[in-house]
């Protein structure tokens, strides 16, 4: 355990033992030495690491007294500890990097301000420091608490951190240890780490010291004015967001609730009088009201699904997202993620057959060595990885692993050739985990354990039925969170590669007592850090360019979006969209939202289910045009000597032969075409006319077997899916008929197929 446990969390923490003034010195000295761009992500905590040293030591540094020989071997005393294992967490070769840049500023500053600089800080380097480390039993425990980013744990063990430093000067010691530490044992029980409000009112009262002081909360009316206040602002800041108005009430409703449950019932702040804190009412929102932003060209586009969709769309528009661009989507991500997958378990399995050829005792590679991994090197390496099995190489066991492997060898490079799981490397097999099986959540993935706490296969066990996985639901109710999936081949397959792939770091893991060996995603981070349960991956928009070429590299191969448009498109893949368009897609086979919500392993049936995924535009077409197709009975007329006979087969575009269909094929036959003096039945609410002749059902019936036999699926038009449907439910409508001349068009336009000339037409131009 160390001091700083999260080094970028003290970015925000004020100089208080470092005078301003030498503070701003320091770090004008660091940017001019390293660059503003480079400085950038440094610059903000790199000295609040001397800060927090002259604070456990209660000791004040500025320009006048830097250069005395107490302040002197204080430096001396932090690069002792800088350098030993109780103050921050990284690896011995970022800790140089730290001691070489603090060095440097110290030193300009010195000379700048006093003309000289100690003999021992220019002789000084990083190999001659003697290693320190503090005992944390004899320092102040809320020191430790301020320096330690104020951590919180959730009932599942994610962890966060609180931004109570300002709060703690603010308003003291002792109101900043009581809110932590009632904050930090409530969100211990809860199974989702959100702290979201809660840092937000810790800035609020920090904002607000004089009007809200720590005494505000030993009075109840005074108690509930700040609350009050506090509503106010916040959705003030909500409303100048742009933020969901309905989501905002019920995480405002839950922050209340959560503040009575922490502070009021057990009695540490006062019972409020009448209605008690605020509260707001807020009524049911659709799920597709929820997920909005504005997209690049500034439109209100629904984020649900990994296509995005616009949340005004035409019935045109709606055809042609709904059956293509969501099939699309879905197929590219799959390709992709069996590609990377495959290369993962490929080179996993590389490394143990080249093993068995190599000498785990041959010599290391010298130091100078060129740090790309060379191939005759190879098979000796993966002797050694498979002889001395996994070790992180932070701390003291980076010399082994540079002793073992090469000084300078590049580690991650070597990680990437064994087939180590590494950061974000698992992701393509949760992708297709979730796109076979829906009924898998994120939060199912994340969670689930291969053993139970005896060490027992609970997990991922074999049944009659088949390969079966047992995980969490954390929305369903605790009676029913656990689901247990029976897997198919493909997907126990898959398992079974995230196992060995996995295994060299739960073996590690299990020897060092660490619980996390249980869990089935594990990842050595970017080359050989410590093993850890892997985190959801969200590829974000302000990632670097860098992660973005290895993206658009992978990616490129199954799709022709460029540039920004596959920015965009990876940027929108995540385990809970797939999951949302797997649910999507699976509706538009069965046309049945009960079955949609059987395959999402849902408890119960929910009518607005769809409205979670479709923005009302889709869903208005769904409801009160398309679904007529398929749930309600067709009345097919049949058009006789109509001037629409050949009409239907001479078109060159999709976009008109769709509009010919939609005017003259589904709707209301016009008054010309209808026999004259024969009776004319009214169409009732549960049924659809269709009006047909032999061309309009060649051109129908071509289309269908131009879908149904082309090889290049992928690329089908969604306006061409949409007739070919429509067509199989006429043609069956026809064959199960009585209509004479019906069954003579359909013999007709069956002896007159054209399928090769309508699959000119059934391919969008574009992917």
């Amino acid at each position: 355990m160390t001091i700083i446990i999260n080094p970028t969390t003290i970015s925000r923490y004020p100089y208080i033992y470092i005078s301003q003034d030498l503070a701003d010195d320091l770090i004008a000295s660091y940017v001019v030495a390293k660059g503003n761009e480079t400085a950038k992500g440094w610059k903000n905590h790199v000295f609040k690491l001397l800060e927090c040293f002259c604070h456990l030591n209660n000791q004040q540094i500025d320009r006048d007294n830097l250069a005395t020989n107490s302040v002197q071997n204080l430096i001396a005393d932090f690069f002792c500890v800088l350098k030993g294992g109780s103050l921050i967490p990284t690896n011995s070769t970022h800790k140089a990097l730290r001691y070489e840049e603090i060095k440097g500023a110290l030193i300009n500053v010195l000379q700048r301000e006093h003309g000289i600089c100690p003999e021992w800080l220019q002789e000084s380097n990083w190999r001659s420091i003697n290693s320190r480390s503090l005992n944390l039993d004899e320092l102040d425990e809320s020191t430790l608490l301020y320096w330690s980013g104020w951590l919180v744990k959730s009932r599942k063990g994610k962890q966060g951190y609180l931004d109570l430093t300002s709060l703690y000067h603010s308003h003291g010691r002792a109101f900043t240890l009581q809110y932590y530490g009632r904050w930090r044992d409530l969100i211990r029980k809860q199974a989702v780490l959100n702290g979201v409000h809660v840092n937000k009112f810790s800035r609020f009262l920090v904002n607000n010291a004089e009007k809200w002081p720590g005494s505000t909360f030993e009075n109840p009316i005074t108690l509930t004015h700040c609350f009050k206040d506090f509503l106010k602002v916040h959705f003030l800041e909500v409303h100048q967001e742009g933020k969901n108005l309905n989501s905002q009430l019920k995480a405002w409703n839950r922050f209340i609730s959560n503040v009575h449950e922490a502070f009021i019932q057990p009695g540490f702040w006062p019972e409020p009088f009448g209605a008690g804190l605020p509260r707001v009412s807020s009524r049911p929102t659709q799920g597709a009201k929820i997920r909005v932003s504005k997209n690049a060209e500034g439109i209100e586009v629904h984020n649900k699904l990994i296509t995005e969709v616009p949340l005004q769309y035409t019935d045109d528009q709606a055809i042609k997202i709904l059956f293509s661009q969501i099939d699309r989507d879905l197929d590219t991500v799959m390709r992709w993620a069996r590609n990377q997958s495959l290369d993962l378990r490929k080179r996993q399995l590389r490394r143990k057959a080249l093993a068995k050829l190599g000498n785990f005792e041959a010599t290391r590679i010298p130091n100078t060595a060129s740090r790309s991994l060379k191939e005759a090197d190879f098979p000796n390496l993966c002797a050694k990885f498979q002889h001395f099995g996994f070790f992180p190489s932070d701390r003291a066991k980076e010399q082994r692993l540079s002793r073992l492997y090469g000084w300078s060898l590049n580690t991650m490079e070597l990680a990437h050739h064994l087939g180590l799981p590494t950061t974000d490397s698992l992701f393509p097999f949760q992708c297709l985990l979730v796109m076979y099986n829906p009924k898998i959540t994120p939060n199912f993935l994340l969670e689930l354990e291969l053993f139970n706490k005896h060490g027992q296969a609970s997990g991922f066990t074999r049944t009659d039925a088949g390969y079966q996985l047992t995980g969490y639901k954390d929305r369903r109710k605790k009676n029913l969170s656990e689901q247990k999936l029976i897997l198919s081949s493909r997907s126990a397959a898959l398992v079974r590669q995230i196992i060995e792939i996995t295994q060299p770091l739960r073996d590690y893991l299990k020897e060092k007592g660490d619980d996390n060996w249980r869990k089935l995603f594990l990842t050595s981070g970017r080359g050989f850090s410590y093993p850890k349960p892997a985190e959801m991956t969200y590829w974000k928009k302000k990632d670097s360019s860098y992660q973005f070429d290895r993206l658009d590299k992978q990616f490129s191969k199954y799709t022709k979006l460029r540039g920004v448009n596959l920015k965009n498109f990876v940027h929108r893949i995540t385990i809970g969209s797939i999951r949302a368009s797997r649910a999507v897609q699976f509706y538009l086979e069965t046309k049945s939202v009960h079955q949609m919500a059987e395959a999402l392993g849902h408890a119960k049936y929910s009518p607005n289910l769809l409205s979670h995924y479709l923005p009302d535009s889709i869903l208005a077409f769904f409801q009160t045009r398309w679904v007529r197709l398929f749930q309600k009975a067709f009345i097919c007329e049949a058009m006789k000597d109509s001037p629409y006979l050949l009409k239907a087969t001479e078109f060159e575009s999709m976009e008109e032969l769709h509009n010919f269909l939609k005017n003259h094929a589904l709707k209301d036959i016009p008054a010309h075409l209808s026999a004259p003096g024969s009776p004319s039945e009214p169409v009732s609410d549960n049924q659809v006319l269709i009006s047909i002749d032999k061309g309009i059902l060649i051109a129908l019936l071509s289309v269908n077997r131009a879908v149904t036999h082309s090889k290049r699926q992928e690329q089908v038009s969604g306006l061409a899916r949409y007739w070919s449907n429509v067509s199989g439910l006429i043609e069956k409508e026809i064959i199960q008929g009585n209509d004479s001349l019906l069954k003579e068009h359909l013999s007709a336009a069956m002896e007159n197929l054209d399928p090769q000339k309508m699959e000119s037409l059934i391919y969008d131009t574009a992917n």
